[in-house]
């Protein structure tokens, strides 16, 4: 009896025994496989990582640096590694890391859950993840040292308005600030678990619990501090500028460069790809530049008529030397075009057409007095500001309106409903920009050509 026993369980011994080998060679295979993945990806990251860390290391050295950034390069990608390393370091490994585990993900969806193969892709997938996300820890922990950030923030809390402050640094920082947010939620989509069975877990939320909440509010923080700055050093450079070229119709520049700063930071805020940082952007746009209850910004500009006037030697002058943010921006092609078009028309022969300027239109109210002259011109130009703020507060209302209807297919949160506050007070400050427009085209009527009114009355007496 003991022997048949014993015959019947050899078979059952040898099963367990070559199921035991077979799971024990599925593992090492995984485990050769995944260890496979994380080198490819630290030997495709190493390059920018490498060059950030000689970067690092050159920066100490001030005129290592200086020889650096003169040196022109033929390749784009090259330059732009020798101006933003941290930036390019970050982009290349979550783009080598998202390369490496988008395939896995698609594999993995299609083959049965608890599988080798599922098994396979799932511990590849968190080893990649694990490795990508302890190398963009690193880089970032790099760049608030290197660039300086904590003394960027601790002057945006200081808000000194006296404060001298490199707007072109700030700017470039801002820059690589919101594409970096924008790497970031890209692979954190990437990795949502909502969109495949795999589920990240401990050491794999370092972007989503850390890295993005930190970045998203220094950015945002940033990007508010450089608006209103540039405000400022915009006011210093407030003139009245033609709104059609080639017309003598002007508008304050503040509400032009104002526009373009507002729509700027609209458009970094929305490339983040965070509801957050889109609604503490626009709100603060919304508060600190076209307010009409504020005590700063444009609309107090307006009312003190700050680049209503300038002399015709300022003028000349301040058309050859100030640059609006657009024009520093567009670079040299732009100016090489306008330059050209500038030359055409003093070529041209025959005088291109004009529409009236104010002081031909009412220079029989006037009588030819320059002082009134300038103070109608002053007040038209007041009137044009007007209109040009109510019209850029209706376009930045378009862009807030296109951003929610695009978030309308997700899930709503508070940071939506600050989005929406924003673009509720921009259509109040519309309105109230086409109010005072109102009051001041009435006030003018009554007082260059009398109370209408007034004149009904005396005709009927």
């Amino acid at each position: 009896i003991e022997a048949e026993t014993s015959r019947q369980q050899q078979p059952s011994d040898q099963k367990i025994e070559a199921e035991t080998s077979k799971n024990k060679a599925i593992k090492e295979i995984i485990d050769e496989y995944s260890s496979y993945q994380k080198q490819i990806l630290r030997q495709r990251a190493k390059p920018s990582i490498a060059f950030l860390a000689s970067w690092r290391q050159e920066s100490r050295n001030s005129t290592m640096m200086q020889q650096r950034l003169i040196e022109e390069h033929d390749d784009e990608e090259e330059e732009e590694r020798n101006k933003q390393p941290h930036q390019h370091a970050l982009t290349t490994v979550l783009g080598q890391a998202s390369a490496l585990i988008h395939p896995l993900l698609m594999w993995s969806g299609s083959l049965p859950p608890s599988s080798p193969l599922w098994q396979l892709c799932c511990t590849s997938i968190q080893i990649l993840d694990e490795q990508a996300q302890s190398l963009v820890k690193k880089i970032s922990d790099w760049f608030w040292v290197d660039r300086k950030v904590d003394d960027w923030v601790q002057q945006q809390a200081e808000s000194n308005p006296n404060q001298v402050v490199d707007l072109p640094a700030l700017d470039s920082l801002v820059d690589e600030m919101s594409f970096c947010c924008q790497i970031m939620a890209r692979y954190d989509a990437l990795m949502d678990p909502s969109k495949s069975d795999f589920s990240p877990k401990g050491d794999n939320e370092i972007i989503e619990k850390e890295l993005l909440p930190e970045w998203t509010w220094k950015y945002a923080m940033l990007e508010r501090f450089l608006a209103v700055k540039q405000l400022h050093s915009a006011l210093s450079l407030a003139t009245p500028v033609n709104i059609v070229m080639g017309l003598p119709i002007k508008v304050p520049s503040i509400v032009e460069d104002a526009q373009y700063l507002s729509t700027r930071a609209i458009s970094r805020a929305t490339s983040t790809r965070n509801a957050q940082a889109m609604g503490t952007v626009a709100h603060s746009l919304s508060h600190d530049i076209w307010s009409t209850d504020s005590e700063e910004g444009v609309h107090k500009a307006l009312l003190e008529q700050k680049g209503c006037w300038a002399d015709e030697e300022e003028t000349k002058n301040t058309s050859q030397n100030y640059s609006s943010p657009n024009a520093a921006k567009s670079g040299d092609f732009a100016s090489s075009l306008l330059s050209a078009l500038d030359e055409d028309l003093k070529k041209t022969k025959t005088p291109p057409p004009s529409a009236p300027s104010s002081g031909s239109i009412f220079s029989s109210l006037i009588g030819g007095d320059e002082l009134q002259q300038v103070r109608l011109e002053m007040q038209v130009c007041l009137m044009n500001g007007l209109y040009s703020a109510s019209t850029a507060c209706s376009s930045l209302v378009q862009s807030l309106d296109s951003y929610l209807e695009e978030e309308q297919e997700g899930t709503q949160n508070s940071n939506n409903n600050m989005i929406s506050l924003a673009r509720e007070e921009l259509d109040r400050f519309s309105h109230s920009y086409k109010k005072l427009l109102q009051v001041k085209a009435k006030e003018l009527i009554s007082e260059w050509c009398g109370n209408f009114e007034a004149t009904e009355s005396s005709r009927k007496g």
